[in-house]
């Protein structure tokens, strides 16, 4: 019914019950953010447990004191806010190299807190608010609700169903997907936690390379091993610069060191001071060259796996 439409002024929620009465909230009122913590399935609010104790009857909610404590309480909002930017993260696309999207790489504790598409995931949430006005679950339908009535929890599945739909209404209707584009190519080694600094490590060796002479000409691991006069095996990465001192000077390059046995470790401390795969041969116990390049390749092999696995 039109007189009983929730109206939204400025800054504040407005009710209208069947007999004229009213009640407004205010969107710095912290249950201005009730219509999205009904919707939160069961297994989310477990997370935090007092707030189970809230009644699944909005009309006591809306009408009493009775849970004031626990609304107002800044861990409502940290279970609020927290749950579903952690939702909208998950349904974040970003762009590929080559032109497709996909879903963010990694697990989201990869990234800083202060990563611009966690801030964008936190705008989200506040534009979700405003949608569930328009779509049937907003204050009004739960002002409507009688003293008896009581919202069901949503299934888990229903709950991410509903925030990956409301998500993409978002980003197509603000136009936001450029950014996110944009967000995600210019990422920083800051963008990514300190808490997984292997992760960290790896963003931050590949981000500087990507800056540097060297690795805007580095050819791909599949060239990496060429063969010079038919006498000697040379391991390069562009004219400028080869694998072995890339690897060494590289801010993780210690980290991947230890993962070597000392013997691949001597040829590559080797092969960047300048020796030629001849005379590493000869100082690291060789009998041919052709052993020491095999050596070589299963060190890039293995480098190979430790920028793609971030360990």
């Amino acid at each position: 019914m039109p007189d009983r439409k929730v109206q939204a002024g400025p800054g504040v929620f407005i009710m209208i019950g069947d007999h004229g009465e009213g009640l407004h909230i205010d969107f710095s009122d912290n249950r201005s953010w009730l219509t999205l913590f009904y919707a939160l399935p069961k297994e989310i609010v477990k997370k935090q447990r007092e707030y189970l104790s809230i009644t699944r009857s909005p009309y006591n909610v809306l009408r009493t004191e009775d849970y004031s404590e626990l609304i107002n309480d800044r861990l409502f909002l940290q279970l609020v806010w927290d749950s579903y930017a952690w939702a909208v993260w998950q349904c974040f696309r970003v762009p590929k190299k080559d032109g497709t999207y996909r879903d963010i790489p990694g697990i989201d504790l990869y990234y800083s807190g202060d990563f611009s598409l966690w801030r964008l995931a936190y705008f989200c949430v506040g534009a979700m608010r405003d949608i569930f006005q328009q779509v049937g679950l907003g204050f009004q339908e739960l002002y409507n609700l009688g003293p008896d009535q009581e919202v069901p929890y949503l299934t888990y599945e229903q709950w991410s169903n509903l925030v990956r739909n409301t998500t993409d209404q978002i980003i197509a209707e603000q136009n936001l997907q450029p950014m996110i584009d944009e967000v995600w190519n210019a990422r920083t080694p800051e963008d990514y936690s300190e808490y997984y600094s292997k992760v960290k490590a790896a963003f931050e060796a590949e981000w500087h390379h990507s800056r540097t002479k060297a690795g805007k000409g580095m050819q791909s691991l599949e060239r990496l091993m060429e063969t010079s006069d038919g006498r000697r095996q040379i391991l390069a990465l562009s004219d400028e610069s080869d694998f072995a001192e890339e690897v060494i000077y590289r801010l993780w390059s210690q980290r991947f060191l230890e993962t070597l046995p000392p013997k691949d470790r001597k040829i590559l401390q080797l092969k960047t001071a300048g020796f030629t795969v001849q005379e590493i041969a000869e100082r690291a116990g060789y009998k041919t060259h052709s052993a020491v390049v095999k050596r070589l390749r299963k060190i890039r092999e293995k480098f190979e796996g430790f920028i793609l696995s971030g360990s």
